[in-house]
Parts: structure tokens; sequence; C-alpha cells
């Protein structure tokens, strides 16, 4: 039988959801994205100069914020390396960065069956959703 998952993920956190031989595995793998909205600028804050070039706090946090996605979406994949099948579901731009990035892997892209966009679910309704998608 085959291995078969789902990914629901928005730019908080993931829930692998892989079902093999009737037995349902879960995993939620949760993000450590920092959110601008917890590290307010400060008006009289222009940045720093290092010689010539000029660092403001805008440029270092979407460089940080740039390395964090892609550690994040790496745990993801890393999780469902092993499967023969998966789909990726979420309400956010975050499903198209994963897809963006197991594409980019020659062994993960033929795996890589859909996108599908939804709203928050809970648990059960990603288990559900998933469950519907394989037709389990």
């Amino acid at each position: 039988m085959k291995n078969q998952t789902g990914i629901w993920i928005d730019g908080t956190m993931a829930r692998v959801i892989t079902f093999y031989d009737d037995k349902e595995t879960i995993r939620e793998i949760v993000s450590d994205i920092e959110n601008k909205q917890h590290h307010p600028h400060h008006e009289g804050d222009k940045g720093t100069f290092m010689g010539k070039r000029h660092l403001n706090h805008e440029s270092t946090f979407a460089h940080r914020k740039r390395r964090q996605e892609f550690q994040f979406l790496d745990e993801v994949i890393e999780e469902v390396k092993d499967t023969n099948e998966v789909f990726i579901m979420g309400p956010s731009g975050m499903k198209k960065k994963l897809q963006t990035r197991m594409q980019a892997d020659k062994k993960l892209q033929p795996k890589l069956k859909d996108i599908l966009t939804t709203d928050h679910l809970t648990l059960n309704q990603c288990v559900e959703k998933v469950r519907e998608y394989y037709k389990l």
C-alpha cells in the first residue's frame, strides 16, 4: 500500500497527515517565523552604516524571515520525503512556497499531486480532508 500524505500549512504551523496500511500519523510542526507585528519599528530608528553601506532594520528583518521560512519548509519536506503521494492545502501563500520548494527537488516533484486552497481547519477537519482526497 502507498504512503499518502496531506499537508495543511500556513505561516504559523504545518500539519502533516500520513496514511499507511490503514494507520494514521499526524505531526504538527510549529513555525519559528518572526511576525513583524511582534517587532514594532520605532520611528526614530533609521538603521546603521557599515562603511559606505546603509543597513536598515527592514532589510535585516526580511532576510531573517526568508531564512526562517526556508528552515520551516525544509523541516516539512523532511517529514514527507519517504511518502509516495503528497498534496498541500492551506489558506496562505506558504502552501505555494512549499510547492515551489518541492518542485525544485527532482525526487519530490513526481510525488506532489495537488494544491488546494482551504480556510483555517481544525485537526479533525484536516484529517477528514485528507481522507476525502485519497478516498480512504
